[in-house]
């Protein structure tokens, strides 16, 4: 049997509207549940009952001060709630993000940032992010890329239809859409035989601003066999960078 290895240079770590993977040395998607203890005095061994999930990701890399920096997006993240209705996304793709590519993903919340200082030494920063609801196993809709037109994705092929609903999210790096209705529609289709594509139920949104941004939405009902995302032109002129990923299967957080 031969093992696939991979290059951890081969890692691609998007949050939000942003790609952070340059400044990473390191990324860890941490995949917990709560085990309660229901040992009782007739037990031969210790016990245990699994509980809820308590996932999380940590992320190292390089101090970076920019705008688009890891110190300024990791900072904004400490100090935003999820009382205001605001989602934070991670993305991480071990083996790039190619399409069909396998990743892991889900809602964060920054529960701690460090930049820890040694005489001699780059200076280095740690976060640690808890994952609301549990990280979901996702696939890629395609590599990160820029448009300036209207664009249909690679098809994903899964070998199966699957009636559990699903999720899927896309990171914004940067837009602009000008003229007309100065916007882009994100919409996830699928297909039973490769050939003719609906919509997943309602899965079309606007996409406008002029910052980056991001997206997560769920759906319930069948996703069928084969996967596409298309980006649709809604403006006279436009400049777009975007990844997108999906998970098949039992809804995931939502925003």
């Amino acid at each position: 049997m031969t093992a696939t290895h991979v290059l951890s240079q081969n890692t691609r770590v998007y949050v939000d509207g942003y790609d952070i993977s340059g400044d990473a040395s390191s990324a860890e998607s941490n995949l917990t549940a709560v085990m309660g203890d229901d040992t009782t005095f007739l037990s031969t061994g210790r016990t245990h009952q699994k509980g809820i999930l308590d996932d999380h990701f940590i992320y190292e890399g390089f101090f970076d001060d920019s705008a688009a920096g890891v110190d300024v997006i990791f900072s904004a993240l400490r100090a935003r709630s999820y009382t205001s209705g605001y989602s934070d996304i991670f993305s991480m793709y071990p083996d790039l993000d190619t399409v069909g590519k396998p990743g892991k993903a889900g809602l964060i919340d920054n529960s701690r940032y460090s930049a820890p200082v040694k005489v001699a030494d780059l200076v280095t920063v740690k976060a640690e992010f808890g994952v609301e609801g549990g990280i979901m196993p996702i696939k890629s809709l395609g590599a990160q890329a820029t448009i300036t037109g209207t664009t249909t994705g690679t098809t994903v092929d899964d070998s199966a239809s699957s009636a559990l609903g699903g999720t899927w999210l896309f990171h914004i790096f940067a837009i602009s859409c000008v003229g007309g209705n100065a916007r882009a529609v994100f919409t996830l289709q699928d297909s039973a035989n490769g050939t003719d594509w609906l919509t997943v139920g309602t899965e079309s949104y606007n996409v406008s601003g002029a910052v980056p941004t991001q997206g997560i939405h769920n759906f319930t009902g069948t996703l069928r066999r084969y996967v596409r995302l298309l980006v649709t032109k809604d403006c006279t002129t436009m400049s777009l960078t975007y990844q997108a990923g999906y998970h098949r299967g039992q809804n995931g957080p939502t925003n």
